[in-house]
């Protein structure tokens, strides 16, 4: 999906500074657990979402959207009923369900199109899921306390 968003000078310059970025990026991203293989989408918990998306954008990276799973614990099991979702990977504690139920956010392009910097971009991105996070999720009739954040990153293929 991530494509179909941003123009391509924004993935040749993250390839173009890649030896600089991606080594940044996987410690700040130490505390994320992989939805899949990969960096494209990455969970975290709710309360990590904000400072990631931020520090994504701080090294040029977009996240473009926020997908919801359900942290699959015997305590949240207990509380919460959960699982709320389907398959995903094992945690220290149990396993993360992907809730391909609840909507995703994501980014809207500005009108008047893309800024030319990876930063800028990213910094616009972070903005609105930010508000997002903040603003919407905790009014969501889907929400619940189990809920962890996909955090979408627009990164290259080959990363």
């Amino acid at each position: 999906m991530d494509g179909e968003w941003f123009p391509q000078e924004y993935y040749a310059a993250l390839d173009s500074d890649a030896a600089i970025i991606q080594p940044t990026l996987r410690e700040l991203l130490a505390p994320a657990t992989p939805a899949s293989k990969g960096l494209h989408e990455l969970i975290v918990a709710r309360d990590l979402a904000a400072s990631l998306i931020q520090g994504c954008a701080e090294l040029g990276i977009a996240t473009y959207a926020l997908s919801w799973w359900c942290h699959v614990t015997p305590t949240n099991r207990a509380l919460y009923g959960c699982p709320h979702g389907f398959g995903g990977p094992p945690t220290n504690e149990g396993r993360f369900s992907e809730c391909g139920q609840y909507p995703d956010y994501e980014i809207i392009a500005p009108l008047a199109g893309w800024p030319a910097s990876p930063q800028a971009i990213a910094q616009l991105c972070a903005a609105q899921l930010q508000r997002s996070l903040t603003q919407k999720l905790p009014l969501e009739p889907f929400f619940r306390p189990c809920l962890a954040i996909g955090l979408c990153l627009a990164i290259p293929e080959t990363w």
